[in-house]
This record gives structure tokens, C-alpha cells and sequence, in this order.
């Protein structure tokens, strides 16, 4: 959930990851789920439901994740459009509708996704209300990369036993 233009009223979405962790320079997807929690028969029905992604920047304003593509796909910095399974970009009653952003870590460390989400909700002899929220969710990028170090005696001997570490 998050903030509404209507009181009371908030469009539900929630972030689907793989998971927590991902690699440094590997690709993952976030995907969006908007839920319409309208009881079936209501007539009450979301349109024109879109997600705009902002990714993390650090300190001195470099990229930590990095957008590859959307799903659907749109130009760089569009709105993506939410549909339902059936291709549809009006989710009715107790549907849910989906969106979904690859993205690449580019920095090891946790980071935080935000997506923006906006919609009409289009009621039966109502006027449309449009609605926002706002959904995130954290990913640990994590650098797979590893040293090992290892210990012996200077000198070794044929025969002789000697312990090495790592």
C-alpha cells in the first residue's frame, strides 16, 4: 500500500525478488503486483495502472543498480504499464495485474527499490479518482569474488610432514 489521492483508498502493489541476494553484475528481475481488493460485482476497476522504478544512487551520485529492460517494455524512462495475466490494462475486481523491471547490481551492499504506482480507479456512476502508492523492497548485492591466503614453512623437506594453512 502506500499514499492515496483518495482517503482511504490506496492501490495495493507489493515487489516480487528472487530472493534477497544477487550477485555483483548479475541481473534480477523486481517484479510488481497491483492488487484491485474490490469485492467481486462492485464495478470498481483500475485503469490506466503504471510503475516507475527509481533505483538507489550512491553518495556522489553513481549508479548502484542499473536498469536492463522492462516487462513490458517501454523507452528509458517511461512508465511501465501494469497488465493482467491476459494481457489486459484494466485489472476488475480481485484481479491483479504485473509489471517487472530486470535490473544489474553494480555495487556490493543493500539497497533499497522503490516503485511508484498510479491509477484510475473508475467506480459506476462515479467520476474516475486517481490513486498513487508507493511499494519497495530491499536487495543485498553481494560480491562473489573470494581470496584465499596461504601459510607453509619456508622450507620443506621430502619425506617430513608439515602443516599448511589457508
Amino acid at each position: 500500500g502506500g499514499e492515496s489521492s483518495l482517503p482511504g483508498i490506496d492501490v495495493v502493489g507489493a515487489i516480487v525478488l528472487p530472493g534477497t541476494l544477487s550477485y555483483l553484475n548479475q541481473f534480477f528481475d523486481a517484479k510488481l503486483i497491483v492488487a484491485n481488493g474490490a469485492p467481486a460485482g462492485s464495478g470498481a476497476v483500475l485503469r490506466n495502472v503504471t510503475g516507475a522504478i527509481r533505483l538507489p544512487r550512491g553518495s556522489s551520485g553513481e549508479e548502484l543498480l542499473r536498469l536492463a529492460w522492462t516487462n513490458p517494455r517501454v523507452a528509458p524512462g517511461q512508465k511501465v504499464p501494469v497488465l493482467t495475466a491476459a494481457n489486459r490494462s484494466d485489472v476488475g475486481p480481485g484481479m491483479q495485474g504485473y509489471a517487472s523491471w530486470t535490473v544489474e547490481g553494480l555495487e556490493a551492499g543493500t539497497h533499497s527499490l522503490r516503485i511508484d504506482i498510479e491509477a484510475e480507479l473508475d467506480r459506476p456512476g462515479r467520476d474516475p479518482k486517481p490513486l498513487t502508492g508507493v511499494t519497495q523492497a530491499a536487495v543485498e548485492v553481494v560480491d562473489p569474488r573470494f581470496h584465499l591466503t596461504f601459510s607453509h614453512p619456508d622450507v620443506v623437506r621430502k619425506d617430513e610432514p608439515y602443516t599448511l594453512f589457508v
